[in-house]
């Protein structure tokens, strides 16, 4: 709101660009409801709307006055130092997940599942990295890891500046999003470091995740399908060394920083064109 006000006072045109859907960005429903109108008001006199997803795009494309001027520029990472292979017979997994957590993280499914998966007999830990959204909410995860047996068994990072290096002591990560997703860039750091990603069908992320391929996909808000494709995993149901070298590959061909830029600066190209502007 406050750019396409700059905008129109400095007489330049501006590009908008939609990272997740606003109309469903928390739990709190009238909050949702004000964002997404306030959105929709502003981007009425946007040059252009880069949406990070198909999903995303076309979810603004339903706005009819804005249909011709969205375009889909995938998010993209940078390269980064491929983790190095699992060792053969190694039966201990440490799953991983980084956000800033809060309800639509499914982080309470994730523990769920875990629970699950040590009932079964696997032998497995979490590292959660990322601080939590609301003080409440902590006190309700670490409860329930608490009620499920798993206090012991979860490393609580926190806030951190070096997600690769987190990244690298992770052998499965594991994105278990309810809804509100755009197209998370951590999944696609996670590809990019080698950790194969089990996430769930929302939005973008199955743009991103070919399953079975160089990721798996699993049902949102089910802890026991969520379980289930982990364990194909730990099982060797499915080829961990080869879903870890397609995600590099996909990461490389489709995701990387070098594509998203190119993508962007032709959008921008586009606009300035049409606004003779470009030089």
């Amino acid at each position: 709101m406050l750019t396409a006000l700059a905008a129109r006072l400095a007489g330049v045109p501006w590009v908008y660009h939609v990272h997740s859907p606003a109309s469903r960005d928390s739990t709190h429903r009238w909050q949702n409801s004000f964002n997404a109108v306030v959105e929709y008001a502003s981007l009425r006199s946007a040059a252009a709307v880069i949406a990070v997803s198909q999903s995303l795009g076309d979810r603004v494309r339903r706005w009819r006055s804005m249909a011709d001027r969205v375009f889909v520029v995938p998010n993209g990472v940078p390269q980064q130092r491929p983790r190095p292979p699992r060792m053969p017979g190694d039966s201990r997994w440490t799953l991983g997940t980084v956000a800033l957590f809060r309800p639509r993280k499914g982080l309470e499914v994730l523990l769920q599942a875990m629970a699950i998966l040590l009932g079964q007999g696997e032998q497995v830990r979490l590292r959660a990295v990322g601080d939590f959204e609301t003080r409440d909410y902590k006190d309700q995860m670490f409860a329930l890891a608490q009620d499920l047996g798993l206090a012991d068994l979860i490393d609580w990072t926190g806030f951190t500046s070096d997600v690769p290096a987190e990244l690298a002591q992770m052998d499965v990560f594991v994105l278990p999003s309810r809804f509100g997703e755009g197209l998370p860039m951590v999944l696609l750091e996670a590809m990019a470091a080698g950790v194969p990603v089990v996430g769930t069908r929302v939005e973008g992320i199955p743009e991103v995740i070919r399953d079975g391929v160089d990721g798996l996909l699993t049902e949102p808000n089910d802890a026991s399908a969520l379980a289930a494709c982990l364990s194909r995993v730990f099982r060797g149901e499915v080829d961990w060394a080869a879903i870890r070298e397609n995600a590099l590959r996909r990461h490389a061909e489709r995701f990387s920083d070098r594509a998203m830029a190119a993508g962007v600066a032709e959008v921008y190209r586009q606009v300035l064109s049409k606004t003779g502007m470009q030089s």
